[in-house]
């Protein structure tokens, strides 16, 4: 991990929710490429404090298996907010 992985991803860590307004006003391929390099326990840790919309548009940016994995360590009441945001065929899925 170079030095500017290390420095957003502490910056995410002590500043979630200051960083979540940011990643949420990016284009959400930006967000996903920013958020790749993290682990996805700590992605969803980080998405807890955005928006359902932007979350999902994060979530789409990556494999289904990854997003499966980053929405089923969501709290319930998120995974159902972001769930919402997705059409009823992915939401079946």
């Amino acid at each position: 991990m170079n030095l500017t992985q290390q420095l957003r991803e502490t910056f995410i860590q002590e500043h979630p929710l200051e960083a979540a307004r940011y990643v949420e006003e990016l284009p959400a391929q930006s967000a996903g490429e920013m958020l790749h390099t993290m682990d996805p326990q700590h992605i969803a840790a980080f998405l807890e404090y955005c928006l359902p919309g932007p979350t999902a548009e994060i979530l789409k940016q990556y494999l289904p298996a990854t997003s499966a994995v980053i929405l089923s360590q969501l709290s319930t009441r998120s995974a159902r907010a972001v769930l919402r945001q997705y059409d009823s065929s992915t939401q079946a899925s």
